[in-house]
């Protein structure tokens, strides 16, 4: 899975507040790839748990994003995602 960042005034800039990648991955997995991608152990209090990962859809427009946490709206793509 490619791990893509959520910057804080988008991807483009600022700290990342979190993490997506496109398509529906199982949770404990992705939960392992983005502590990895950080470097981040059990305690670290960014350390992501696969409680913290939420599956939705999504579609990317210039003024941001708009989610949709259980079906799928006009446009959009699935993604799994986790804020830090």
């Amino acid at each position: 899975m490619e791990l893509e960042y959520i910057g804080e005034v988008g991807n483009e800039g600022g700290p990342a507040v979190g993490m997506f990648a496109r398509g529906h991955h199982d949770r404990a997995a992705f939960a392992d790839e983005v502590n990895s991608y950080w470097g981040r152990k059990p305690g670290d209090k960014k350390f992501i748990t696969p409680e913290r990962v939420q599956q939705c859809w999504c579609r990317f427009t210039p003024s941001g994003v708009i989610a949709w946490p259980n079906k799928p709206g006009r446009g959009a793509i699935a993604v799994t995602t986790a804020d830090f």
